[in-house]
This record gives C-alpha cells, sequence and structure tokens, in this order.
C-alpha cells in the first residue's frame, strides 16, 4: 500500500497504530461521519503480523477473524495464513479508503492548551498534531518479553522469542530453547524437525500473541 503523500496529519480524530485494531476503529469512526488520520511507526500496516513466523495460522475462524465491515477471502481457506492475513489488512485500508501515515512514530501525547480549539497535542516525528481525540491502537504484542531464567547465562545454545522465530531451519542440529505465549509456544514447537526431539524446548508465557480481532458490532460486511 503506497504511504499518503501529503504530510498534513491534521484530523478530528488521531488513531496510533495501523494494527487491526487500528484500522477497524477507523473505519467505523469514518463511517459515523468522523475524519481520522491513522499514525503508524512502521513502513507498512499489520507489521507486527508481517514479523511473525512463516507458518503462523490465525487459531480463529474466518467469521470471528474478520474486521467490520469486510469479510475474509474465502480463497484463504478456514485457518488464515500469516501472508494472507497481511493482504486482507492492506485490502481493508483500501476498502475503506482509509488515511494512513507510515513511517510517522509517535513520541508523545499531551493536552492541549485550553482555548486552542484542540484537546491534544500528538507529538510525531513531522511535528505536533492538534486533534479532537486520540485512539491509541499500538497493540500489546509488539515488544517481547524474555523471562529471566536461572541458568541463561551459562546456557550454551540458542534462545529466542518466538516473536524472532520464522523457521527451524537455523537451529536445525543444535540445542535451542523458545520463550513464547501460550497460544505460540505449541504452533512454534511443532514446526520444529522430528518428533519431539530432546534438543528442542519451549517456555510458555502469560502474554498471547494471536490478539483477537476487533467484535462485529454490526457494520455490513462485503464478500
Amino acid at each position: 500500500m503506497p504511504p499518503t503523500p501529503q504530510r498534513d496529519l491534521s484530523a478530528p480524530t488521531i488513531v496510533i497504530g495501523a494494527g487491526p485494531h487500528g484500522l477497524a476503529a477507523a473505519a467505523l469512526l469514518n463511517r459515523s461521519g468522523e475524519p481520522t488520520v491513522i499514525l503508524e511507526r512502521s513502513d507498512r500496516v499489520g507489521a507486527s503480523w508481517a514479523q511473525r513466523y512463516d507458518h503462523l495460522r490465525l487459531h480463529t475462524t474466518p467469521s470471528t477473524s474478520k474486521l467490520p465491515g469486510l469479510s475474509l477471502p474465502r480463497q484463504a481457506g478456514p485457518w488464515v495464513s500469516r501472508d494472507d492475513y497481511v493482504r486482507y489488512l492492506e485490502r481493508y485500508v483500501a476498502h475503506h479508503r482509509l488515511d494512513v501515515r507510515v513511517t510517522t512514530p509517535v513520541d508523545r501525547i499531551e493536552r492541549a492548551e485550553p482555548g486552542s480549539g484542540a484537546q491534544w497535542l500528538v507529538h510525531t516525528s513531522d511535528g505536533q498534531v492538534p486533534t479532537g481525540a486520540v485512539v491509541v491502537a499500538t497493540g500489546r504484542c509488539h515488544t517481547p518479553n524474555l523471562p529471566r531464567w536461572p541458568g541463561r547465562s551459562t546456557f550454551t545454545g540458542t534462545l529466542l522469542h518466538s516473536a524472532h522465530y520464522h523457521s527451524p531451519a537455523p537451529t536445525a542440529g543444535g540445542t535451542s530453547w523458545s520463550s513464547a505465549p501460550v497460544t505460540a509456544a505449541p504452533r512454534s514447537r511443532a514446526s520444529w524437525p522430528g518428533p519431539e526431539p530432546g534438543g528442542y524446548g519451549s517456555q510458555s508465557e502469560p502474554h498471547p500473541t494471536s490478539c483477537p480481532a476487533p467484535a462485529h458490532d454490526g457494520m455490513r460486511s462485503a464478500d
């Protein structure tokens, strides 16, 4: 999806984050007549999803994974792959004509001065953006949490979080340990070659990686 060329970021509502929840919020706001601009720090929509491991598939069905106003394509099958879901998010932006400004990180948000005509000031790499409302949709799955297990400093194998795992090829034939949220650990381990090799292990954390999509709120879906 090409970035919006102009750099005037002002809008009645600013949404921070171009993941599923940010896109859905912006679509519903636009539908209600509230012009909205989405600010995204990366160079694409759905960046966190695009960086997940290669064989990732949603463990929720298309009917519960779709965003308001657009169904997942039937060609994606019953368990949608990572790449199909990222393409769906890009299609969602085009379908709803969302105004997404990529490579625009937000540093902080503060109250605007009384009488300025704005409620909030959003500080970005391009300066301050006055706005009436802010939706923070940065997600909970973008920053890996690697526990400080005893023995980490002396472990000589490969230790990686599932956020940095893409395929089993780099660890083939070695000793590896994976740290993953509870929904990701079994699926990451399932991709390792062989029937539960002794040189591999996994540890689950109580932080989900497969974040659920926003609930459908009555907006009619388009096929």
